[in-house]
């Protein structure tokens, strides 16, 4: 077999093993759409075109995977944003509690006091 069959042959297996990996359902659908559209424009009639149809479907194939995982950074390093923000939103909210109760503190004393000037202006 001459090296450039070999070589066509190779990469109709990478679209093909690009489509049969577990990567997504979105990018399988991808790939297999492509080659949907492919069969239907008929431009399959030979093993050249085949071959660019294939190098085009890996392609798209390493695209989306790329996006996908660069999809999966971002949602990462939101999730660690959250994370960290819910942390700070619970440490404000132990300091609220802490000065609601400094607070009734205090107006339990004012109260105190309050009655206190009542009891010292009945006394004059």
């Amino acid at each position: 077999m001459a090296l450039s069959e070999r070589l066509k042959i190779k990469k109709i297996k990478e679209a093909s093993d690009c489509i049969s990996q577990k990567y997504s359902a979105r990018v399988a659908t991808k790939c297999w759409a492509d080659i949907r559209r492919a069969v239907n424009q008929k431009c399959c009639s030979n093993i050249q075109d085949l071959v660019k149809i294939s190098e085009n479907i890996v392609k798209t194939c390493k695209d989306l995977i790329k996006n996908c995982k660069d999809l999966a950074k971002i949602c990462k390093d939101l999730a660690k944003n959250c994370k960290d923000l819910a942390k700070k939103c619970k440490d404000l909210a132990k300091i609220c509690k802490d000065l609601a109760k400094i607070y009734e503190h205090l107006a339990k004393i004012c109260e105190d006091l309050a009655k206190i000037c009542e009891d010292l202006v009945k006394g004059l």
